[in-house]
């Protein structure tokens, strides 16, 4: 299937919830023992598409995992953990490419912190782009006003470390890749994620 059109159909499936009906086709087929749910939803939609909706399900239950373990990670180490949300004037959203953004927040993050993980997401009003990652580090002045001279605007949030901010940190990066699924249907989303780093914190800061 042609990349543009399967990536329409994971829109289609994702504005509709149909990969929700699907997920809760194969509960009730693990409880009962038997395909009858998923096998009325093959009939009504078509085999293929509802092979589309599993694999979302699948791929979203890995990511979310994904970022569970990061985000936990993160959560362990001994430094102070800064919620950010990074935006595009502008002259920026004109002249590069979603990859090209993309890449600058993965430059920039890379220089804010050693662990990192972040995702794009899109305003309800107007949707434009921006992105927000969870840091384990404090943004120096310079490279806040790095961000600000070449791309937009940075906003930080302290985050405290109590088990309510453990659980809804990965759960609200995660729903942010399905959201970029649905707004940029021929293109998707990945979640930028460092490279894990065994890092004494308190030492570092």
């Amino acid at each position: 299937m042609d990349k543009q059109i399967l990536w329409e159909r994971k829109a289609h499936i994702l504005s509709t919830h149909l990969n929700e009906l699907v997920n809760r086709a194969d509960f009730l087929n693990r409880k009962h023992g038997d395909r009858f749910e998923k096998t009325l939803l093959e009939e009504r939609f078509g085999v293929e598409t509802i092979n589309i909706a599993s694999n979302i399900n699948k791929a979203w239950y890995k990511r979310s995992k994904r970022v569970r373990e990061h985000v936990e990670y993160l959560f362990s180490l001994d430094c102070e953990l800064i919620f950010l949300t990074l935006t595009f004037d502008d002259a920026v959203l004109k002249s590069t490419s979603p990859e090209t953004r993309r890449k600058y927040v993965a430059r920039w993050l890379k220089k804010a912190s050693p662990v990192y993980v972040a995702n794009v997401d899109y305003g309800e009003t107007k949707g434009r782009e921006h992105y927000h990652a969870l840091v384990c580090s404090r943004i120096s002045d310079s490279l806040a006003d790095e961000w600000r001279k070449h791309c937009g605007n940075v906003n930080f949030k302290k985050i405290r470390k109590d088990e309510k901010s453990k659980k809804a940190v990965p759960r609200y990066i995660s729903k942010l890749t399905n959201h970029a699924i649905k707004e940029t249907a021929n293109k998707g989303s990945r979640i930028i994620y460092s490279k894990t780093k065994k890092i004494d914190f308190s030492e570092v800061f």
